[in-house]
């Protein structure tokens, strides 16, 4: 059993000198890229920012070479989720949400290489749809709706080929 906790311990130690903390401030952001204490190469890896006060997690981020790639999720300061989305090389891509801070689903849209394209959904914050629609390419297409925060529909436009 000691030798059992002996190779645990080693291994926890090695781990935790293995994982690399680094303070950074918003100097390093420079020119759309992220460096960490002004090194050369652009950093890689996850990037997680905390709340001053109570040390919880208030962002995790990915990078790839010095940009923004991959989930990042930001929180509010009680640990609930605030947005959740995806980058790539740097811009808005995929779907991504918001929610209120009392849990509900703010938002839901989809980017393509940081333009508006896909599904549009807002929620008002009691939860019930407040509009819905299409972008493509930055322009809104198709049939929107707007309901009120009873869920009933108010106004229906339809957007054309632009």
């Amino acid at each position: 059993m000691k030798k059992v906790v002996k190779i645990v311990l080693v291994l926890l130690i090695i781990t935790s000198c293995a994982c690399r903390q680094e303070v950074v401030t918003e100097s390093d952001f420079t020119d759309d890229h992220f460096f960490i204490n002004h090194e050369i190469k652009p950093y890689e890896g996850i990037c997680v920012t905390l709340f001053n006060k109570t040390e919880t997690v208030k962002a995790k981020m990915f990078f790839k070479e010095g940009v923004m790639e991959g989930l990042t999720t930001t929180f509010y300061n009680n640990g609930s989720k605030q947005q959740e989305g995806n980058y790539k090389r740097g811009k808005f891509h995929g779907e991504w949400k918001k929610w209120y801070a009392c849990g509900n689903l703010a938002y839901d849209i989809t980017y393509a290489n940081g333009m508006l394209n896909g599904k549009y959904v807002l929620y008002h914050r009691n939860g019930a749809k407040k509009e819905e629609g299409k972008y493509m390419l930055n322009k809104r297409a198709g049939l929107w709706k707007t309901y009120n925060e009873l869920g009933e529909l108010t106004a229906q436009v339809e957007y054309g080929p632009n």
